[in-house]
């Protein structure tokens, strides 16, 4: 092959990455059911990110007694998988949590943000739903509508598609 040829291979496989990367963020969006989960406070701004609202949710930390499994030890990072069902008012929340990936129902993949090994300590999960990039203005509006707390009259919520892997996506923002 030539310099050409190598050089041209190099621009596609370039392009065919980031098409995959860009199509893996997408496809949620474009394929998902869509669910309605509640944003829990944290505090939204960095300097160093830039103009973002950092979101949690009420389901990212899961009550341990959801857990189905045998083994009652897992590690930082590991995957599982999260059943939700909709609830009061829409908002959807967690049912349970499994490690292997289910064959039906709706459910959400996450990692597990610490370690986790005992039964009274929540299982602390990460679902890459958690920036929500803004202009400034816009950052700290959704910041003002998140701090609200549990039993406020109006709650922020965030509009996730979830597709059938479990892969989901952050739609829209519901604010007050």
């Amino acid at each position: 092959m030539t310099r050409l040829h190598w050089l041209m291979a190099a621009v596609v496989l370039q392009l065919g990455v980031l098409a995959t990367e860009y199509l893996g963020s997408v496809w949620p969006l474009w394929t998902g059911e869509e669910v309605r989960l509640e944003i829990a406070p944290v505090d939204p701004r960095s300097m160093f990110r830039g103009n973002y609202a950092q979101l949690a949710y009420t389901v990212a930390s899961v009550d341990a007694k959801l857990f189905e499994g045998a083994d009652k030890k897992l590690r930082k990072g590991e995957v599982v998988y999260v059943f939700v069902e909709e609830g009061e008012g829409g908002v959807w929340h967690a049912t349970r949590v499994q490690r292997e990936q289910p064959l039906s129902g709706l459910f959400l993949r996450g990692r597990l943000s610490q370690a986790w090994s005992r039964d009274e300590q929540p299982l602390r999960i990460r679902y890459g739903i958690e920036a929500w990039f803004a202009p400034k203005a816009k950052a700290l509006e959704i910041e003002a509508a998140v701090r609200r707390r549990p039993g406020d009259a109006e709650r922020a919520y965030a509009i996730v598609a979830v597709s059938g892997s479990g892969r989901a996506a952050l739609a829209r923002l519901d604010l007050p």
